[in-house]
């Protein structure tokens, strides 16, 4: 740092004899002509009052050098004195010979000055204000050394001092602020818990005690939170903010702590609580400091009462929950200390049948053909496995469900049957011999054995055509005289033909020895279900969350209701209600309506077609009402929202047995609502499996169809039947009796699988198990919205403001159809073919007979009695 050098006439000889004496009372006068001053009238400055001081910094070191920039010739009689840029001082000499005073502030290579009364000196550029002098440490210390006093010395150290806050950048000032803020506030907090931490720190934790009382500890976290704003960069009117929303919070708090008396407010809020009382009273001192308080905490979290409300309800719901479950905890541990008898019953009966089957050694892996079929062991050493996988869930009562045990499903047999009268060896032979003689030599690659078929994989020669094998299906069942052949070419991810030929007689696979199984047991899915086993025995589970839906179609009695009651029975082995509920419609009646009084069950089983449709319409409105709180969220699926959600949400499976009887009462609504259900709810944490035993086009409609990715066929009377389900030929083949082709979602090709087997005997005993062990559960039951369908109730005419309009059209003109609504009433088809629904659920025409025309019903006569009210019943006759 350079700077200007003052030149003072040679008037005062004490500055050039001592230059402790410019730091003190510096006399000056005004040079003479020659120096080009105003005269010679001295004029006494001193340097230090407090109209000059605040802006006069100079510092008289005489002949400084400024590292050996060295400095220029000064005038005769004039000693140089060293001001440093940046410095502000009052002159009133010439600037340079000039006539007139110049104002200015000394920069860095200029010495300009203000205009003020003069002092006596001139000013010129001795040095052009490089930063090469010495540090302020040392000037300090040279003042020191020059004789000024203590206290002036301390101005000069301020003065150091702020000019060296001034020369530090702005992000650096903010940041020291922030630190020095925080460490008063920990000195706040040090001195009101070691009251005894010095002077200091007693005379702080009194003084903070007496005037804030309880609000002392407010004080020092208010402090340290301004700071911390700082560190941080707040904007300035986000700090300004908040600044404000501390101040009402506190002034709040202070009210209302008033009434607690000078130890709990302390002498600021003891005299607050005064004046608020004088001017409102205390009812209205409190509702003032509660209404400070609320704006201090929307002004600091810059939220609003409604949300801080709704969070503080939850928060306060949540807590309840937590306090009841702790509560029913507490409750059931008391009982089981007086009662240890009870308790005994559910957990050991499952730990003793589990270890009996530990004996058996050999899995169902390792099972090869038919000649070492009687030493096959189903996958009966598995079960040791299962309570390592399957750990207690806490239900929503605070009990862990415990899973029906293993006992109470039937044991599968030790011996399966096969290819009783052939062996597979002998058939393979056959088989060879008869392409053979059709001039095809194939040669036989593997030969798989599964519960109902039994697999042969032969390999084609190059050249040979696919369709050549797969034309000759009926005369290889010929040969083989098998009931049928279906041919799978080829078999996917093999370079081999697959001809699956029926055996002698069908093994059953029961449910327990997949439910036993290595993929059920290992899988991390709530929704794995059991299906069966492949053609080579393997089991086969399914995952409803990757379906994410599924269809179930096949003629009567070929293993639907089978399948669907092994679908539910897996989930009750797998999952707790609070983890997955079910929705069952069963139109039939009789197939789910066993299944009443388990905790997993959303609802009593929908048995009427027409409450179906309200309960498709509650899945619908629950799949709207999830995907809002995962708006509200911000999260994408079930899965994340119950991981950061206050409430969890289980997963729901809707099942419906038979579709057919619902499409025939409300085909719109129920359409509607399998549609948007299939398209939106796999991330909502729904999903449908839908079962109809008639495969047609208008049960299982294209929308239905091409929404529901999943399906399993099961044996159907014809190919076009299974094109319906599958879009593929293939299921008219089957053997029915559980025979199904499985094909899953991305599935090339559908996968043959034996559908497990469950009994009802089995079934009841689970429910009944379920219902004793969780009768003490609460689980909470969704009350729906059995309102009948839209198109096709009595309520239509409400609902569509063109229904009388269009019953006049038809009694007038006396014939129905939808044409003739179109064209009258310039509508669409789908308006006009509802407007037709609904006029038959009336009565008012008859039903659609071919070609022939609809029958009218109503009169003209009737018709005016009932718009005018009178006639309501005249409907019925």
């Amino acid at each position: 740092m350079g700077g200007p050098v003052l030149y003072r006439g040679s008037g005062d000889s004490r500055l050039a004899r001592n230059q402790s004496s410019s730091l003190c009372h510096p006399q000056a006068r005004r040079g003479g002509a020659a120096d080009g001053g105003h005269g010679t009238r001295p004029r006494a400055v001193d340097w230090l009052s407090p109209s000059h001081g605040a802006l006069a910094r100079p510092l008289a070191i005489r002949q400084h050098h400024c590292h050996g920039a060295g400095v220029r010739a000064t005038p005769r009689g004039c000693r140089p004195l060293l001001l440093f840029v940046g410095d502000s001082h009052h002159f009133g000499g010439l600037y340079l010979g000039s006539a007139s005073p110049r104002p200015g502030f000394h920069s860095q290579c200029l010495a300009h000055h203000f205009r003020a009364s003069g002092c006596g000196y001139r000013c010129r550029c001795d040095t052009m204000g490089q930063r090469d002098c010495e540090s302020t440490a040392a000037l300090a210390r040279l003042w020191a050394l020059h004789g000024a006093g203590r206290a002036r010395c301390l101005v000069y150290w301020g003065i150091m001092v702020g000019s060296l806050f001034k020369q530090i950048t702005g992000d650096m000032r903010r940041e020291m602020a922030g630190v020095v803020l925080v460490a008063l506030g920990v000195l706040g907090y040090l001195s009101l818990i070691f009251p005894r931490s010095g002077v200091l720190g007693r005379d702080l934790g009194q003084g903070l005690t007496t005037v804030f009382g309880w609000m002392a500890w407010v004080v020092p976290a208010a402090i340290m939170a301004t700071g911390l704003l700082r560190l941080y960069n707040q904007p300035s009117l986000s700090r300004q903010r908040r600044a404000w929303g501390v101040l009402f919070a506190y002034l709040g708090l202070t009210v209302l702590f008033g009434f607690g008396g000078r130890s709990v407010g302390g002498w600021l809020g003891l005299h607050l609580l005064t004046l608020a009382a004088l001017a409102l009273g205390r009812p209205g001192s409190i509702i003032l400091g509660l209404v400070l308080l609320i704006f201090g905490f929307m002004l600091i979290t810059g939220g609003s009462v409604v949300e801080g409300a709704t969070v503080f309800s939850r928060a306060s719901l949540s807590v309840l929950k937590a306090m009841g479950r702790a509560l029913v905890k507490v409750v059931m541990g008391v009982r089981d200390w007086i009662f240890p008898e009870q308790p005994e019953t559910p957990a050991p009966a499952p730990a003793k049948t589990r270890s009996k089957p530990v004996k058996r050694t050999k899995p169902t892996v390792l099972e090869p053909l038919e000649e070492i079929v009687p030493s096959q062991k189903p996958p009966v050493p598995e079960p040791a496995r299962r309570p390592a996988v399957q750990p207690p869930v806490f239900s929503r009562g605070g009990q862990p469900y415990l899973p029906p045990p293993m006992s109470l499903l039937s044991e599968p047999s030790l011996t399966r049957a096969g290819a009783r009268g052939q062996s597979a060896e002998e058939r393979g032979r056959i088989l060879i011999e008869s392409l053979r003689q059709f001039g095809i030599e194939v040669r036989l690659s593997e030969v798989s054995q599964g519960p109902a078929i039994t697999r042969f994989e032969i390999v084609p020669p190059p050249g040979v055509k696919v369709s050549r094998i797969v034309n000759l299906a009926d005369d290889i069942a010929l040969s083989l005289a098998a009931t049928g052949v279906r041919i799978e070419a080829p078999i996917p991810g093999k370079s081999a033909i697959g001809i699956e030929v029926p055996n002698d007689q069908i093994s059953a696979v029961l449910l327990r020895e997949v439910l036993e199984s290595q993929p059920f047991t290992e899988s991390d899915s709530p929704l794995t279900v059991a299906l069966g086993r492949d053609v080579a025995g393997a089991p086969v589970v399914a995952r409803l969350d990757q379906m994410p839906h599924l269809l179930v179609a096949g003629a009567t009695g070929s293993g639907k209701s089978v399948l669907i009651n092994v679908l539910i029975t897996s989930l009750l082995y797998r999952s707790s209600p609070d983890v997955v509920r079910l929705l069952l419609i069963d139109p039939k009646v009789v197939e789910l309506s066993v299944y009443n009084g388990i905790p997993h069950l959303i609802s009593p089983v929908v048995t009427e077609p027409k409450k179906a449709a309200g309960a498709l319409r509650w899945a619908v409105q629950e799949m709207e009402r999830r995907y809002r709180l995962f708006a509200q969220a911000g999260v994408r699926d079930v899965a994340r929202f119950n991981q950061v959600g206050e409430e969890h949400l289980p997963l729901v499976v809707v099942i419906i047995d038979e579709l057919a009887d619902l499409m025939m009462v409300a085909p719109q609504d129920v359409e509607e609502s399998i549609a948007r259900l299939a398209q939106m709810a796999r991330a909502a944490g729904i999903h449908l499996v839908v079962a109809t035993q008639r495969p047609s086009v208008d049960v299982i409609t294209g929308t239905i169809k091409a929404n529901v990715p999943s399906r399993i066929a099961f044996a159907v009377s014809s190919q076009v039947d299974s094109r319906t389900i599958l879009d593929s030929a293939g299921a008219e083949k089957l053997l029915g009796r559980g025979d199904m082709l499985y094909s899953p979602v991305g599935s090339p090709k559908p996968l043959r699988v034996q559908g497990a087997f469950v009994t009802e005997k089995e079934i009841e005993t689970v429910v009944k198990y379920l219902r004793d062990h969780m009768a003490g559960t609460a689980v909470e039951q969704v009350a729906l919205d059995f309102g009948e369908a839209s198109d096709d109730g009595p309520q239509m005419e409400e609902a569509d403001s063109l229904f009388l309009d269009a019953v006049r059209i038809v009694v007038e003109s006396g014939q129905a159809s939808t044409s003739m609504l179109q064209r009258r009433m310039r509508v669409g088809y789908t308006r006009a073919a509802r407007l037709i629904d609904a006029m038959e659920a009336r009565g008012f025409i008859g039903p659609q007979d071919g070609a022939r025309p609809r029958d009218v019903y109503l009169t003209l006569e009737k018709f005016q009695e009932l718009v005018e009210g009178r006639g309501e019943n005249a409907v019925e006759s």
